[in-house]
């Protein structure tokens, strides 16, 4: 990142070599913030729990796997009915949103023409919040359901992926006393996550 600072001092503004330039800076903040998250998340009991806007975490995701969905064509619909203030750790929060969007962008691939992921928030009562991710992606068995959550499990091939991401959401939601609750059927898989909005802060 530091590299292409200086060379966007000595580049042209307007030219092809700055905009490469400038890309290749964008690339490095993007890859910063995902290393930050990632290195936040790899010690799960290190939580700190603080005031935040849950729709700022839900685009922070965002802004991490959008050109990933945009490189897919699947259509992102944002239904935000609420936009509340939580007591969160808000880089795990951010890294449940990845997981359900990457799981939901893996189900719409080569099923339709017309991917589309939907994100909805919606009140449940005072003291709680909905947060919905809903794909038109191929269906989960009804076997597999009761194994999404666990370890390594995956219906990916082998090698395409590890089988953590709905483990590591699950442990996250649950640290955040709320619960995680998968429905499907082909065309239509949702993930809804409900989560309390007053969690002990750390001081």
């Amino acid at each position: 990142m530091t590299n292409s600072q200086l060379l966007l001092l000595d580049i042209e503004p307007h030219t092809e070599a700055h905009e490469l330039a400038a890309g290749i800076l964008r690339a490095g903040a993007r890859i910063q913030n995902i290393i930050t998250n990632l290195l936040e998340f790899s010690n799960q009991e290190q939580y700190f729990f603080t005031q935040a806007d849950l729709i700022d975490t839900i685009e922070g995701a965002l802004a991490l796997v959008t050109r990933s969905l945009k490189k897919a064509q699947v259509r992102l619909v944002k239904d935000y009915q609420t936009q509340p203030q939580l007591s969160a750790s808000v880089s795990h929060l951010k890294l449940v949103w990845v997981n359900l969007l990457l799981n939901a962008r893996d189900a719409v691939t080569g099923f339709t023409d017309q991917p589309q992921i939907t994100i909805t928030t919606r009140s449940v009562s005072e003291k709680r919040v909905s947060i919905v991710v809903i794909d038109n992606g191929t269906g989960i068995s009804e076997k597999n359901l009761g194994l999404l959550f666990r370890p390594f499990f995956t219906t990916r091939p082998v090698g395409k992926a590890l089988g953590l991401g709905l483990y590591s959401a699950h442990a996250i939601v649950e640290r955040h006393n709320g619960q995680i609750k998968v429905s499907s059927r082909p065309g239509r898989n949702s993930f809804e996550v409900i989560l309390p909005l007053d969690n002990p802060r750390d001081l």
